[in-house]
């Protein structure tokens, strides 16, 4: 036994060299590529910088999130109803939606993989989580919290600042505020209480001329089920 095992690391250390890779690189846990949904992070290093900024490296929790979506998924199904994606105008229904659901597994199945390489892999070589998520000129941010599990995004376009919430969660309890402030200056630009169903979706556009003079908008998600302190969940500068 320790000798196939001192032949298996002699091999790695062979092709380690024979590569051009340090054996340590050699070694590492090789984890499949990501199931390929349109409006799911598809790279290994985005989803890791995720984890370390959003979730504090919290794997568990990060993946116990996708297990929820999941099971919610199952569920639609077994009721033989219709899941929406309200991001991209997609309703999910009968053998698509088993289809998806095998694309949550499997993206699951590839989360636990990387987190098993996180785990085994020097800090220092862990790529470095950014403040948020960029695509192109679009912001994204996770909002959690008590019956509250939504997307955020902020562009700016032709000098309009657009935000859009979706709402990942279950539906909301009670009535919440979405709040617009120009962030350099306080005011408050637009206002309204909702209460948002499963996979809704609503879009906030701001021109120039609405922004009350702010460079910057601010935008602060405000449940009445439970206090929040106040802190902008995202910003996004246009002028």
């Amino acid at each position: 036994m320790h000798k196939i095992s001192r032949a298996l690391i002699f091999l790695s250390l062979v092709a380690a060299f024979a590569f051009g890779v340090s054996p340590a690189e050699a070694q590492k846990v090789k984890c499949d590529p990501l199931p390929k949904v349109e409006w799911w992070s598809q790279s290994h290093a985005k989803v890791i910088a995720t984890v370390d900024k959003r979730y504090k490296g919290d794997w568990e929790k990060y993946i116990a999130r996708w297990e929820k979506y999941g099971s919610r998924m199952e569920k639609t199904l077994a009721a033989k109803s219709v899941a929406v994606v309200k991001s991209r105008g997609i309703k999910l229904r009968g053998k698509i939606l088993e289809t998806h659901i095998k694309q949550v597994k499997e993206r699951i199945k590839v989360l636990r993989c990387l987190s098993k390489s996180q785990a085994s892999e020097p800090a220092k070589d862990k790529p470095k989580a950014k403040k948020v998520t960029r695509l192109g000129k679009k912001k994204v941010v996770e909002v959690s919290g008590k019956s509250l599990d939504l997307e955020v995004t902020a562009e700016c376009e032709n000098n309009v600042v657009t935000f859009q919430i979706t709402n990942l969660g279950d539906r909301w309890p009670q009535l919440g505020s979405i709040n617009i402030y120009g962030a350099d200056n306080k005011a408050l630009v637009s206002k309204r209480r909702m209460k948002l169903r499963n996979s809704q979706q609503v879009t906030f556009k701001i021109s120039r001329n609405k922004a009350k003079k702010a460079k910057v908008l601010g935008l602060w998600i405000e449940p009445s089920w439970f206090k929040r302190p106040f802190k902008y969940d995202i910003k996004q500068s246009c002028w």
